[in-house]
Parts: C-alpha cells; structure tokens; sequence
C-alpha cells in the first residue's frame, strides 16, 4: 500500500496535482516509517519525494527532510548514487535561500558530481538525480561541470541500455535542459529532437 501510495504521488507530481501528491506522499512515509522503522531506505525515499514535491511548488525545500534523507542514505546505502537526490535537493535549499548559501550549494553539488562521474550511470535514482541542477541560478562553471556528469551518464546509457532505451531518453532530455539553462539553445533543441525521435520510434515499435 505505502509503495502505491509513493508511485501515485509521483504520478500526480508529474502533472502538477501538488496537494494530492503532497497528501499521498505523507500517507505512504507514514507507513513506512511505522511498519520499517525511521531509519528505512524505503523512508529515505518518501522524504526525497517530500521535499521535491515543495521544491516543484516554489516553496521552501524541506531542508530538515532532505538531511534527515541523506543521513539514511548514507548510513543503509549499499550505492553511493543513492546519496544523490538527498543532496542535490539540499544544495537547491541553500542556493534559494539556506542557512549557508551559494557556497554551501556548490560544495553539495560538487559532492554528487563526484558520485556521477565514478559511477556506472545505469542505476535509475543516480540517472534521475540531477535533473533539478539544471538551474542558471548555480553559474556557468557549475554548470558545464553538470554537463559534463549528465553528458558521461547519457553516453554510459546508451552503451549499456541502446540509445532507444528510455532511461537513454530521460537523460538526454536532461543534459538539453542543462544545455538550455546555459543558453546554448541549438544544442538543446537538437537532443531533445533526438530524445523525441527515439522515443516515437520505440512507441512504434512497441
């Protein structure tokens, strides 16, 4: 039922229904943290979601959430691409407004790159994380830093998976985002081109 719960809120994040997402989302952590105890990775989960939900909202990221996530995903974690969503979500919290700020934010972000680029990037939660980086907000050094993680799980992708693979698609659609936000509008325009073809192309397959 809690993992029901988690997908439905995920579902109705996607398409905007906030309060909903918000009401299942804090039904399925209830749950979860009854029946598993508060130090679950499955708990871990609902909090990330908690606080990207806020984040989607234009409201204040849950910093004590996301903290109290990362903690758990550190301490049960048998990957370190689980830390990433949990950090990348603090270092939006501070880049809008934390205790800590910009400075804070870029030693966060940095902290996941570093997973990204010695990672495999086929484990779905890494090859999901960072697509809340694509913010102009984190500077241009930043930024082609983000590129370069996102461009090394795109090419890992479609190595291992084929570049029709949808998680392939899902990080091509990222890296144009990320290439958007730098200004380089050519280029995103051409993978998200890319990333369409492929995907109209497997639905016809399929």
């Amino acid at each position: 039922a809690a993992k029901a719960l988690q997908v439905l809120s995920a579902v109705d994040r996607r398409f905007g229904r906030y309060e909903r997402a918000e009401e299942r989302c804090d039904a399925a952590l209830a749950l979860r943290e009854k029946l598993l105890g508060g130090e679950h990775p499955s708990v871990a989960e609902s909090l990330e979601l908690a606080a990207a939900i806020k984040d989607d909202k234009g409201l204040e990221v849950h910093n004590e959430s996301a903290l109290r996530a990362l903690a758990i995903r550190e301490a049960t974690s048998k990957s370190l691409g689980d830390q990433v969503p949990a950090l990348v979500l603090l270092a939006r919290w501070e880049l809008h407004g934390g205790r800590n700020g910009p400075a804070r934010a870029s030693e966060l972000v940095e902290r996941a790159l570093g997973i990204a680029m010695n990672a495999d990037g086929c484990e779905p939660i890494l090859a999901q994380g960072f697509n809340a980086l694509d913010d102009h907000r984190f500077g241009g050094e930043l930024l082609q830093r983000i590129d370069e993680a996102e461009t090394h799980i795109l090419e890992t992708l479609r190595g291992k998976l084929g570049p029709a693979h949808p998680s392939s698609g899902n990080a091509m659609a990222r890296l144009a985002a990320v290439k958007a936000a730098r200004g380089q509008f050519r280029e995103a325009r051409d993978l998200f081109r890319e990333a369409l073809a492929e995907g109209t192309a497997l639905g016809m397959k399929a």
